[in-house]
């Protein structure tokens, strides 16, 4: 792979060939879009849906610019690089790709390894850029086994503006896997994640890095209006939630563990049953959620 060093970031960048962002939402745009920036190849594939469908038609004509809330971030791709690069044809985006970072929601992992296992070579490294612990383990049963799985732990918070995005977290930081199989891999990421401007790094021991990312947005979620978290995301565009492997996987510890979690077994029975009356998730404030479990703000 070439390697060439960014002046801008002062890193030395390596090629990743085709890449392929599957999921592009916030997460996925961010990465996507500072990488593309950089020089890499990059393909975005946003689900097929009627907002997909305004959202690429959108892009296409204006662009899409990625800004933070402290005037250091200001990245754009204009319009006739969106054209190319956004796609809703899961054959189009895959097909090629020598990478795929997964950035959609979590429950929609089954739906993505079946489109990975139809449409992807062989052996294609797959990066999850989501939350919660133990991706690979619930990917690995749908995935061909020729797929090499690497873990990334995402600790930024960015929101969709009229323009595109926002960062609105002081930091970006992502953590990949430094399993020994699949260290090789996650090293190039890294090593392309940080020649784009995207502090990055490899751990050993992802499990720690991942349970301290959970602790930390469990008391931003649900109970924080100011938050802007992905859940917040969730309930503001009425999308299904993943609580399982939020607050979700604090009632499975407990439960292994013998210990009472009543709030998180409320949050996620509640949560839950609001889905499954409203078919996704309506605007619910911080003041509803917490009458909901019994917590007085």
């Amino acid at each position: 792979m070439p390697v060439e060093t960014n002046p801008a970031t002062g890193t030395s960048s390596i090629s990743l060939g085709n890449v392929c962002i599957f999921g592009a939402g916030c997460i996925g745009c961010f990465v996507g879009i500072c990488l593309a920036g950089d020089g890499q190849k990059v393909t975005f594939l946003h689900r097929k849906s009627n907002s997909g469908e305004s959202f690429l038609d959108k892009v296409s004509k204006t662009g899409i610019r990625l800004k933070d809330h402290y005037g250091k971030l200001n990245k754009h791709l204009d319009a006739s690089t969106c054209a190319s690069a956004f796609t809703l044809d899961c054959e189009r985006a895959l097909r090629d790709a020598d990478v795929i970072l997964v950035a959609t929601k979590r429950v929609a992992n089954e739906e993505v390894s079946l489109r990975i296992n139809q449409f992807a070579k062989k052996g294609v490294p797959i990066v999850t850029l989501q939350n919660g612990t133990f991706v690979r383990k619930q990917l690995a049963p749908f995935l061909n086994a020729d797929h090499p799985i690497i873990e990334c732990m995402v600790n930024v918070a960015v929101v969709t503006t009229p323009e595109g995005f926002a960062k609105t977290s002081p930091i970006a930081r992502f953590v990949l896997d430094g399993d020994p199989e699949t260290l090789a891999i996650a090293e190039r990421v890294a090593t392309a994640f940080k020649s784009a401007g995207v502090r990055a790094e490899v751990d050993a021991d992802i499990k720690a890095v991942q349970y301290g990312k959970l602790l930390f947005i469990l008391q931003k979620n649900i109970l924080d209006d100011t938050a802007h978290s992905s859940m917040w995301e969730d309930f503001k565009y009425g999308r299904t939630s993943e609580i399982d492997f939020l607050n979700g996987e604090i009632v499975r510890l407990g439960k292994d563990f013998q210990v009472p979690t009543p709030y998180n077994d409320k949050l996620v029975r509640n949560v839950k049953q609001h889905e499954e009356e409203t078919g996704g998730l309506s605007m619910v404030s911080a003041t509803m959620m917490a009458t909901m479990i019994g917590v007085q703000l």
